[in-house]
């Protein structure tokens, strides 16, 4: 399983990819070194955020392999189908 990265490695990481996706669309941002300490704050907030949707995400792709699983495990051997259905493979 991957991890995330701590919190300030993963807000300043995220705050530079972003403003460089933004200066690449025309929209000039402070680097993370000029920024202040509340703007700081929010792009901790921001990687928080980001942080729970990847734990969210995880769970919810947990949760539909676990559903799949039981849906391959739930089938029954060849053996207790009806004998068209074994015969057929199915």
């Amino acid at each position: 399983m991957t991890t995330m990265p701590p919190l300030q490695v993963l807000a300043r990481h995220y705050y530079e990819t972003r403003r460089l996706v933004l200066e690449e669309a025309g929209t000039e941002v402070t680097p993370w070194y000029r920024l202040s300490e509340e703007e700081r704050n929010v792009a901790r907030v921001e990687a928080q955020i980001i942080q729970e949707a990847w734990r969210r995400a995880l769970e919810e792709q947990d949760a539909h392999t676990t559903m799949m699983l039981r849906k391959v495990v739930d089938i029954p051997p060849a053996a207790e189908l009806p004998p068209t259905a074994a015969a057929a493979g199915v």
